[in-house]
């Protein structure tokens, strides 16, 4: 007896050790994974809404509804930015204010959140209303600008082509993470998980998500001609749709408008460049976004996702087609798709007119 109980003495002994250097090891392990955190995303620790706001930096903006106000969430791409962007192009300098600047919408009764950014598509932009209606926030109106930024992702084939634009790195890290569970309060797990998503996609021959190089630099030539499939329509429509579904469920009004956009008669790169053409100004390129004429397709096949969402949602949705009232001219248009002074005042005006009416103020 004396024996077998030495002989268990032991073995807990050795099981004890065993535990205690497992315990050690996930010890050093989770220390490890905070600080492999702390050096990819800036966090000391999983934390899933910090991470994601580590993609859509815009969702650290301080909001708070203002019961006395109308309080607006405006969701869009580079024609909707909030700040100037400043930079060059082709060794020419450039600044330019777009009409989601604060100053263009300084207005008493409103109370905005703007979460457009240069390059978002309409999937940035149900992410981040996903992201603020789960997050606690409220609004009584969402306005949704989208159309060219989408067609961006068409310039691959049919085979390559995800639904959910996972065949841009941008959208497959953040889906990866989105899918992640919010109740975890260890690094290790997540660490160990993306680290293998890394991996297994080290090799994957992603489109360029950057907004000013990815055509024009880092997608190969064959390529692009996949652009004149419109792929990105379906996707469109499922974007648009759970955004109204989802602001609609929330009492959010949602306001939609057509894309407006304007290529000049006889473009081409070259005449763009040298300020040949009918536009106020000339920095952004078409082919940032694919080959011109595929451009102009993808962006007509979008709008028309929109007025159809717009006869499907008859009043449950205010819409106008902006795309179909802007005049086409140098007046309106600094490029194919951002606005000129007079443009994004015209867009501005149209939007207080249905806000100050929907809810009722001058």
């Amino acid at each position: 007896m004396i024996r077998g109980a030495a002989l268990r003495h032991g073995r807990a002994e050795i099981a004890g050790k065993i535990l205690g250097v497992i315990f050690l090891l996930f010890v050093c392990g989770e220390l490890a994974s905070r600080l492999y955190l702390y050096k990819t995303f800036g966090l000391w620790g999983f934390q899933k809404q910090s991470i994601e706001k580590h993609f859509y930096p815009n969702l650290n903006k301080n909001y708070s509804f203002d019961n006395s106000r109308v309080n607006l969430l405006i969701l869009g791409g580079s024609v909707m930015y909030e700040d100037t962007l400043r930079g060059s192009w082709n060794e020419k300098p450039f600044a330019r204010t777009f009409c989601g600047e604060p100053s263009l919408w300084d207005v008493m009764e409103l109370n905005v959140l703007n979460l457009s950014s240069t390059g978002y598509t309409s999937l940035d932009s149900r992410y981040q209303l996903e992201a603020v209606i789960q997050g606690g926030h409220s609004f009584d109106a969402v306005f949704i600008y989208h159309g060219i930024n989408d067609t961006r992702t068409n310039n691959t084939t049919e085979e390559v082509f995800d639904a959910q634009y996972r065949h841009i790195e941008f959208y497959d890290d953040y889906a990866f993470i989105k899918n992640q569970s919010t109740y975890t309060q260890l690094s290790l797990p997540f660490v160990l998980q993306w680290v293998g998503h890394q991996q297994r996609t080290a090799d994957k021959q992603y489109l360029p998500k950057e907004f000013f190089w990815g055509l024009l630099q880092g997608n190969p030539e064959p390529f692009l001609q996949e652009g004149a499939d419109i792929k990105s329509e379906k996707t469109f429509l499922a974007n648009y749709t759970a955004m109204i579904d989802l602001a609609i469920a929330n009492d959010i009004i949602p306001i939609i408008s057509t894309y407006a956009f304007y290529q000049a008669p006889n473009y081409s790169r070259a005449a763009f460049e040298q300020g040949e053409l009918d536009y106020a100004d000339s920095v952004f390129v078409t082919e940032l976004y694919g080959f011109p004429d595929n451009v102009v397709q993808g962006i007509d096949r979008h709008n028309t996702v929109i007025r159809s969402l717009a006869n499907q949602y008859e009043g449950n949705v205010i819409f106008f087609d902006f795309a179909d009232s802007l005049n086409q001219s140098s007046n309106t248009f600094n490029d194919i798709c951002h606005l000129t002074n007079q443009g994004c005042n015209q867009l501005i005006a149209e939007m207080k007119k249905i806000l100050s009416q929907r809810f009722s103020y001058e």
